[in-house]
């Protein structure tokens, strides 16, 4: 069946556009540059940053890890983003962060450029606001590990694979385009490689029956570009790791989706209760609910959301690991539907309005209140319809609300300046954070269940295992860690948080 005619906003730029892009992008910019510096870095924010120096040193991105250099051979393309800024402003966390930023609020450009062209002006505002302003996005645009820039390149990429299933002739260059957006968001963060089974999921839902796009050799060229950067990261991967013993498990071992629903910890509705569920997005989820009434009148409507609601079922279904910023590439697409649902809701509601022909100006003022009250729930900085308490409850509190305060590496690093003696043994488990803010990465980690991976080290002056990142020795048992503290006066145990250690060792150590 052959899908309505395409409806989308007007691609004119009324006089309007370009000082309401500047106060989006003003806004954006504005909310992640304040206090940009005034949490410590995380743990992944200090292992990219440490990538990144090596960039400025070696040209590539390593770090030595005992006798052995180890090449990063995941988030590739996020040292090179960052290294420039280093270089340029130095080893602080503004400059850290800075590329973070950037990305953010060209995000926020593109989803209210977006917004015009395909919904109107009302729409594209409204959806810009949103994401300037939700504090999920605030956070993540002010943290320096990859969701703000495989974001930025997944939209892309999404925008892409829409010219490509619209009907009519697409010109040579789209299909190219985004096989180069993609390889873009794939090399920032692997798990976006989700985005390829998502979008011909999409495919075949849109365009059932009807195969023309496929027919494009274009298109076939360009997926055998998205297969080679696949492939050939891929096996990059394998030989690298192939070059190192690990003992233990984590998240880097996924390669390839898997069943969920086989792991115990299976929660279908995990990413559902995150995007639609969560307080400050309450009141927008309900209105991408109202959108979905009218899926089949809008093309580009009936794309994003389907867009929204697969990635969704897909990230949830087929990741054995969860995390809630795996499906924050999809907030531009959930904060144009929202925008878009709201002027189509509007526009229907004031076409049937007994005194719409006798006060036309009814429905400017119903978008205007509707506007106001989705900013105010969902923007960082407006009414919140909830108790500290709940919000605080939550394992990704600082994406519900800001101002939570998290892991202080920082604070930490001051009390162990101040106290710590030339020659103290170090036992870290965040040897990069440490090393920021101390200048010591640590000697040895104290771990007995292999619940990370830990490297088998062959060379040196003994054979050992070592800590994966900078190649501190590990500590296996009881046995060990009595040895260490009986050989020494003092040890220093550096955790934060304190909790991390129960899912490192047992009780009894």
């Amino acid at each position: 069946m052959n899908p309505p005619v395409m409806q989308t906003g007007s691609s004119d730029r009324s006089a309007w556009y370009w000082p309401l892009a500047a106060l989006i992008v003003v806004t954006a910019a504005a909310l992640r540059l304040y206090h940009l510096d005034q949490l410590s870095l995380t743990l992944d924010e200090s292992t990219l940053f440490r990538f990144a120096q090596s960039v400025l040193e070696h040209g590539y991105p390593v770090v030595p890890v005992g006798s052995q250099q180890v090449q990063l051979a995941t988030y590739e393309l996020m040292p090179y983003i960052m290294a420039p800024f280093i270089w340029l402003l130095g080893a602080s966390d503004f400059a850290i962060r800075l590329p973070s930023v950037l990305f953010a609020v060209g995000t926020a450009y593109l989803v209210y450029s977006v917004g015009c062209k395909w919904f109107g002006l009302r729409a594209g505002v409204l959806a810009g606001l949103l994401y300037a302003t939700m504090p999920w996005t605030i956070y993540w645009g002010q943290n320096a590990f990859h969701p703000s820039v495989a974001q930025f390149f997944a939209l892309l990429t999404v925008m892409q694979a829409a010219k490509l299933l619209e009907r009519g002739p697409v010109p040579a260059r789209t299909p190219y385009l985004a096989a180069l957006f993609f390889s873009c968001a794939f090399l920032s963060w692997e798990g976006i490689g989700f985005l390829l089974p998502i979008l011909l999921i999409l495919a075949l839902v849109l365009r059932w029956n009807d195969w023309a796009w496929l027919r494009n050799p274009h298109v076939g060229y360009a997926a055998a570009i998205v297969a080679l950067v696949v492939v050939a990261q891929g096996v990059r991967r394998a030989l690298l790791v192939d070059n190192y013993l690990f003992v233990g498990s984590g998240r880097g071992d996924v390669a390839l989706p898997e069943l969920a629903m086989l792991q115990p910890y299976y929660s279908p509705y995990i990413y559902a209760d995150q995007i639609f569920g969560r307080y400050p997005q309450f009141v927008v989820g309900i209105v991408f609910g109202l959108g979905l009434l009218f899926i089949r009148r809008h093309w580009h409507f009936r794309v994003l959301s389907l867009f929204v609601v697969i990635s969704i079922i897909v990230m949830a279904n087929l990741l054995t690991f969860y995390s809630y910023h795996y499906i924050y590439f999809v907030m531009p697409a959930f904060c144009l539907c929202v925008g878009a649902a709201t002027v189509i809701f509007v526009d229907w509601l004031a076409a049937r309005a007994p005194l719409a022909g006798a006060a036309p100006g009814s429905s400017a003022l119903v978008f205007l209140m509707l506007g106001v009250l989705e900013l105010s729930t969902a923007g960082a900085y407006g009414l919140k319809l909830y108790n500290s308490s709940d919000a605080a409850a939550y394992p990704d509190a600082p994406g519900t609300r800001l101002g939570i305060t998290n892991i202080d590496y920082r604070g930490l690093g001051s009390y162990f300046r101040e106290h710590y003696v030339d020659g103290d043994p170090i036992i870290g488990f965040a040897p990069f954070s440490l090393q920021q803010y101390t200048g010591h990465s640590g000697d040895m980690l104290l771990e007995n269940w292999t619940y990370v991976r830990v490297v088998f080290d062959p060379g040196g002056d003994r054979i050992h295992y070592s800590e994966k990142y900078v190649g501190g020795t590990v500590i296996r048992n009881r046995r060990e860690f009595r040895e260490i503290l009986s050989h020494n006066q003092r040890v220093w145990i550096v955790v934060q948080p304190w909790q991390t250690i129960n899912s490192l060792v047992d009780a009894s150590t």
